[in-house]
């Protein structure tokens, strides 16, 4: 049975599922994206493509370099809260196609009416209101937090990082190459949820 039909929620966790793909298939996946997130579904996507980015609930950064100067968590937040981010690589490029004046990429202009009008759509979309505790016990004690809580990570660059994760919404993990982005999502979230 699909997930769907079983009312089963399932968490998707996509490693740069943009590679190769052209415009409008990049936003064939975004639109697919969103169907699931809205059926209830989570989804945890690696990625560094703006245009999905842009796109997501939830931004998690991890840096601020590579290698032995990665594995920090930047920021986590909204698109708009990580393009605010002066420290952030990802805030950089995500606010350059935020400020567009007309809300719509070149990458977005250079493909058909048709994806222009689906990605501005979905971009139109209110982000959800969620924000990490300021206290980070809080989602470790409150058993109805609606998020996945990590504590302390220290995994290959990974450095004693902590972070809440929304469930039911899209979030994408970005950084530079080798700033532990794989290391969060499979050798933890992934390892945990197969334990």
């Amino acid at each position: 049975l699909e997930p769907e039909e079983t009312g089963k929620k399932t968490l998707f966790l996509l490693d740069e599922p943009t590679t190769g793909l052209h415009f409008d298939d990049i936003a064939l996946l975004v639109k697919l994206l969103q169907r699931l997130v809205n059926e209830g579904h989570s989804i945890i996507v690696i990625e560094h493509n703006v245009e999905v980015v842009k796109c997501a609930d939830w931004v998690i950064d991890l840096g601020p370099e590579a290698g032995a100067r990665g594995g920090e968590l930047v920021i986590a937040g909204t698109p708009e809260e990580v393009a605010d981010c002066a420290h952030s690589w990802t805030g950089k490029y995500l606010a350059a196609v935020l400020a567009k004046s007309d809300g719509i990429t070149a990458v977005t202009r250079s493909a058909t009416t048709k994806m222009s009008s689906l990605l501005a759509s979905v971009v139109a979309e209110e982000p959800p209101e969620y924000r990490a505790s300021s206290d980070p016990q809080a989602a470790i004690r409150d058993p109805q937090s609606n998020s996945i809580s990590i504590r302390g990570a220290r995994e290959h660059n990974l450095k004693n990082i902590s972070l809440e994760i929304p469930r039911d919404r899209m979030v994408v993990i970005t950084g530079l190459s080798g700033s532990g982005k794989s290391t969060l999502a499979f050798d933890l979230l992934f390892a945990e949820g197969q334990r």
